[in-house]
């Protein structure tokens, strides 16, 4: 069972103590074998599991009796979650209307949505992960791990890509990428794009010069993705991050560089402003000043550094779209 999964079993067994006064004891699937009479929540390797999940529609959940088990499941752990909402308010409506017992055995069936907010992370290496120590490096990325801290309520896509500039005229800009193509493809299902892309348009600064026409370009080049975004999804909500910090010397990509970089990205906002579109901006620069946080090349962060980051994104993620 998935610690989320699990999460929900344990809102489930407060919830049927809540109504009946019994406690049911909390089992894993992997460790028992299927009882007479049985309740699984999530993707458990029962089959009554298999049958009830089969075929949900994005952002659905279904209750349902199979045979003596009854299994709830959601397209997602969010949603499953979020389907003990209905399943409480059900049981409660029941007893409200004088139902001393409620016999969940007999064809039971709910279906129903939730709307998780789905997130995409437009980046760099430093989103879409670069570390050769580890075979599976997706799931320490800054995006899987902002999923995990959010999973109840939203479902993060990791759009990054090593290498990728903001600004349209580099050779190497995010903008001429498959990703970016599979991104705008997505984009009509995604209520939040983050979008980090700097670090490496440091490397058109040599002396710590970032001239007007520089910055000029990179906040067009912005405009740019932000404008096809919003071609696809008018109501996709837009929140820009500034690059973290860079404490060595790499490519001609210095510390001063990445400041000048980092001031550009603040500006971003006024100068869509004033192009009619609206983003949201966050300083993630400000709260990654610490060179303990990035590896020995002093550009890509550590697992700690990429926790912290996902940390501390979450709640302004949190407050600004996911409240309800």
């Amino acid at each position: 069972m998935c610690d989320f999964d699990r999460q929900s079993a344990e809102r489930l067994r407060d919830i049927l103590e809540a109504v009946s006064g019994v406690r049911l004891e909390l089992v894993c699937d992997m460790d028992t074998d299927s009882a007479a009479h049985e309740i699984t929540v999530g993707m458990t390797s029962r089959s009554a599991t298999y049958t009830v999940c089969s075929g949900l529609p994005t952002d659905g959940y279904r209750i349902m009796t199979v045979k003596s088990t009854l299994a709830i499941c959601g397209e997602t752990y969010g949603n499953t979650w979020h389907a003990l909402d209905a399943l409480e308010a059900h049981l409660r409506d029941a007893l409200a209307k004088g139902k001393a017992t409620y016999d969940l055995s007999a064809d039971f069936r709910l279906d129903g949505t939730y709307h998780l907010t789905r997130i995409g992370c437009i980046g760099d290496s430093i989103t879409v992960g670069w570390n050769e120590s580890y075979y599976n490096y997706d799931y320490l990325t800054y995006p899987k791990q902002l999923g995990y801290l959010l999973w109840r309520d939203a479902v993060v896509t990791n759009y990054g890509e090593g290498g990728r500039e903001m600004r349209t005229d580099a050779g190497n800009a995010y903008t001429k990428s498959e990703v970016w193509k599979a991104c705008l493809k997505d984009a009509s299902g995604l209520d939040v794009v983050t979008v980090m892309l700097g670090t490496n348009d440091a490397r058109y600064i040599r002396n710590d010069q970032w001239d007007a026409y520089s910055d000029g370009m990179f906040k067009a080049s912005a405009q740019t993705i932000a404008e096809a975004l919003r071609r696809k999804n008018p109501s996709v909500k837009i929140l820009f991050l500034s690059s973290p910090e860079i404490f060595e010397e790499r490519d001609g990509a210095v510390g001063g560089a990445i400041r000048a970089i980092v001031e550009s990205q603040k500006g971003i906002p006024a100068f869509l402003a004033a192009k009619g579109l609206t983003v949201d901006f966050f300083d993630m620069n400000a709260l990654l000043q610490n060179a303990d946080y990035t590896k020995p090349d002093g550009i890509h962060l550590t697992v700690e550094g990429l926790a912290y980051f996902a940390r501390q994104l979450a709640p302004i993620i949190e407050k600004t779209y996911l409240a309800r």
